[in-house]
């Protein structure tokens, strides 16, 4: 069961980290990166590095993006 989950897992960032790079807007590679930091907390939760994983969800999956969510929201009001 944990191999499964493992190569869903594996799946999921590996396509999304694609996604993400090959995106031509900002706000779709944001969405597709938060699923990639999401995936790779799964992993930690597989684990079993639950402190590493609420890190990394709070962190990376909370913090980044909501800086750049708000940076794409700052400079559409600029231009």
């Amino acid at each position: 069961m944990e191999a499964i989950l493992f190569y869903i897992l594996a799946a999921i960032i590996i396509i999304f980290a694609i996604a993400s790079v090959t995106s031509r807007k900002i706000l779709r590679a944001v969405v597709y990166l938060l699923f990639v930091l999401i995936g790779i907390s799964g992993l930690y939760f597989l684990i079993n590095y639950n402190l590493l994983a609420a890190i990394q969800l709070t962190v990376y999956g909370g913090g980044v993006i909501v800086l750049f969510i708000c940076k794409e929201k700052n400079h559409s009001r600029i231009t």
